[in-house]
């Protein structure tokens, strides 16, 4: 409700600008706020500055998730290579590619072409980054994923190339604050980023649930269903700040649907 009136209200957007852009500390603008509006009761005034603070966090997150976007994936960069065989350690543990750096092994972790430097393309080094923070904070139910036999042969996605696509909505979600209602609550910087990266990983877990209880005949299945998918997660989050656990049922469906805690 307040970033909207901060949004709808000629008189507040320029307090909107100033924590969208940085320029305004979220304290000094949350006291320009109250004072401008002549706020005197404790409890609105705390919820104003609690307010101009989780948009001040959220804006700052933006920024980070952009820039690590915008950076592309560099084979020569001895950093990213780094993280990308450190993906590959957490996912297939034990096993050393026989092809090397560049080879079609790179599909058993859902990669679609022989180097994966080019399915980075759409999510730049962020799509990397939550592919790792999945696989590390993760691990088990990241490699569940990938052999989920409840998915027969020919209908599995690729797991890593469908991350990098999460990424991508989550971006847009950020966009448009549809998932910054659990993002308020962040304190810092840091802590903005790693709730952010839960939520993909949450939203990611949702997409894969929908999806193998859709039971796909083949991957044509996947475009239809990953749309919904999001659709259903981006709505929840917007609602509760939280994604369910499994997805919603279906119209002929009971109406029970168990939640995330």
């Amino acid at each position: 409700a307040f970033w909207r009136s901060l949004q709808n209200t000629s008189k507040l957007r320029e307090y909107r600008d100033a924590l969208l852009t940085g320029r305004g500390d979220s304290v000094a603008v949350a006291n320009d706020i109250i004072a401008a509006k002549k706020i005197t009761a404790p409890e609105v005034r705390r919820n104003v500055q609690e307010c101009t603070r989780g948009i001040a966090t959220v804006a700052r997150l933006l920024d980070e998730v952009t820039v690590l976007q915008k950076s592309p994936f560099t084979s020569a960069n001895a950093e990213h290579e780094k993280m990308l065989e450190t993906l590959w350690d957490l996912l297939r543990p034990g096993i050393v590619r026989s092809g090397g750096r560049v080879t079609s092994e790179w599909g058993e972790i859902g990669f679609q072409g022989k180097d994966p430097a080019t399915d980075f393309r759409g999510g730049g080094l962020l799509g990397l980054h939550q592919l790792l923070y999945f696989a590390e904070q993760r691990n088990e139910r990241a490699r569940d994923m990938l052999t989920d036999g409840r998915i027969r042969e020919v209908a599995k996605y690729p797991w890593s190339c469908c991350g990098i696509n999460v990424t991508a909505e989550m971006v847009r979600m950020l966009e448009k604050r549809s998932c910054a209602l659990r993002l308020y609550t962040a304190r810092t910087a840091e802590d903005a980023m790693r709730v952010f990266n839960d939520i993909y990983c949450d939203v990611f877990e949702y997409f894969h649930e929908a999806y193998a209880l859709a039971e796909p005949t083949d991957v044509m299945g996947f475009p239809p269903k990953f749309k919904e998918s999001i659709a259903q997660a981006e709505e929840a989050l917007a609602k509760a700040g939280r994604v369910p656990i499994v997805p919603a049922p279906a119209a002929s469906d009971g109406p029970d649907t168990k939640k995330r805690n």
